[in-house]
C-alpha cells in the first residue's frame, strides 16, 4: 500500500474508532443513567463499556487507535463539561487515548502478549484488562486531582479502575464469543 492509500487507512481507523467509542460512551451513559449504583460521580462508572474497546481499538489499530480515542474523548468531554478549558479537555482525551497503548506495550513486554491478537487467550486477556484499568483509572485521578476536579481522588480511582476492568472484561469477552461463533458459522 502506497503513501496515500497508508495515510488513508490510518485516517479510517481514527475516524472509525472515534465514531464507535462517541456512540457507546453515549449509550452506556443512557443506559447507566437510570441506574444509580452504577454511577459513583460524574465520569466515574462502576462499569464502564467503552474501556474495552479503548483497549480493543489500540490492539487492532495501534497508534491510530489512540487517536480515535482521544478525539472522541476530547468530543465528549467539551459536550458534557463545555465550561472545562481546553487543556482540561485535551489532558483528559490524551490519558483516555495513550493509557490503553502504553498498556498494551507494558503488556507485551511484562506479560510477554503476542504482538497480533492471534491466539490471545482469555487469561492474557484479563491480565491485560487489569493492567489497562489500573493504569487509566490511576492516571485519570491523577489529573483529576491535579486539575481541582476530584475531592474523592482515592475512592474515584478504585471505582474507576473496577468500572474499566469490568467494562474491559464484558466487551471483550463478548467480542471473544462473537468471533468464536461467527468463524464456527463458516
Amino acid at each position: 500500500m502506497g503513501g496515500a492509500g497508508l495515510r488513508r487507512s490510518a485516517a479510517w481507523a481514527v475516524l472509525g474508532v472515534a465514531v464507535a467509542y462517541w456512540l457507546l460512551a453515549r449509550l452506556n451513559g443512557a443506559i447507566l443513567s437510570e441506574a444509580t449504583w452504577a454511577r459513583f460521580t460524574e465520569g466515574v462508572d462502576w462499569i464502564f463499556l467503552p474501556s474495552g474497546l479503548r483497549l480493543l481499538a489500540v490492539l487492532v489499530f495501534g497508534i491510530w487507535g489512540s487517536l480515535g480515542i482521544s478525539l472522541a474523548t476530547w468530543a465528549l468531554t467539551v459536550q458534557v463539561n463545555p465550561a472545562d478549558p481546553w487543556w482540561m479537555d485535551g489532558g483528559t482525551a490524551l490519558i483516555s487515548g495513550f493509557s490503553p497503548l502504553l498498556a498494551s506495550q507494558l503488556g507485551r513486554f511484562w506479560l510477554k502478549l503476542p504482538s497480533d491478537l492471534h491466539g490471545l487467550t482469555p487469561w492474557p486477556l484479563i491480565q491485560l484488562a487489569a493492567l489497562f484499568a489500573l493504569l487509566s483509572g490511576s492516571l485519570h485521578q491523577v489529573w483529576y486531582l491535579w486539575s481541582g476536579h476530584t475531592s474523592t481522588p482515592l475512592s474515584s480511582a478504585v471505582v474507576m479502575v473496577i468500572g474499566d476492568f469490568l467494562g474491559s472484561l464484558i466487551l471483550l469477552f463478548l467480542i471473544n464469543w462473537g468471533l468464536r461463533n461467527l468463524s464456527r458459522l463458516r
